[in-house]
């Protein structure tokens, strides 16, 4: 996204200035942000959160093991039973042979080395790229939000580098009632209306 939307989005939904303008302030956020994408409000306020890390956590060499046999078994019974149909095409069922020579089980310690470094370097050390998508689009809610924000909102959080954690500063210091609202609160509290 071009800086150019962030400006059309801080356009639609103006800056935050205080608490005065604080819920119509969220409230054409979160339409502007859904409008974009619902995963955009999910990320500032914090439901979509990635749990990942750039380096995953590499199994043991039993795990990876097991795993790569289970997987080259699996593939392995998978073609012999297509080759076995490809074989008996045209048969009747009852006609065919059936003698049952499944192939030989690949036992985990019978994996080659160079097999299970090509496992650790696919899966591991590859670069997360579900990772890097999320970040990519968190930084750009981050960019959103940041240009919605006047200069004293702004000044609260703007060393963070991350979309929710921006949000929850700026929700804690501002998504508070005005002196009106709590006077329409203390006036319906005093209503003889209420006592009854």
């Amino acid at each position: 996204m071009a800086t150019d939307d962030y400006g059309k989005i801080a356009d639609r939904v103006g800056k935050l200035k205080g608490s005065q303008n604080y819920s119509n302030w969220l409230f054409k956020l979160k339409r502007a942000l859904k409008s974009r994408s619902v995963r955009h409000w999910e990320i500032l306020i914090g439901e979509d959160r990635l749990e990942l890390t750039s380096h995953r956590p590499t199994p043991s060499e039993r795990t990876m093991r097991d795993h790569i046999a289970r997987e080259n078994n699996e593939r392995v019974l998978r073609e012999h039973r297509r080759r076995r149909r490809t074989t008996h095409l045209g048969t009747s069922p009852r006609t065919h042979d059936t003698d049952g020579d499944e192939p030989a089980t690949i036992l985990p310690n019978s994996i080659p080395e160079d097999e299970l470094l090509e496992f650790v370097r696919v899966h591991f050390d590859e670069p997360n790229k579900e990772l890097e998508e999320w970040e990519a689009l968190m930084y750009t809610v981050l960019d959103i939000f940041m240009s919605c924000l006047d200069y004293d909102p702004m000044k609260h959080v703007k060393q963070t580098q991350d979309a929710y954690e921006a949000f929850r500063i700026i929700e804690k210091l501002y998504n508070r009632p005005t002196q009106q609202t709590i006077a329409t609160k203390w006036a319906k509290l005093e209503s003889p209306a209420s006592h009854q």
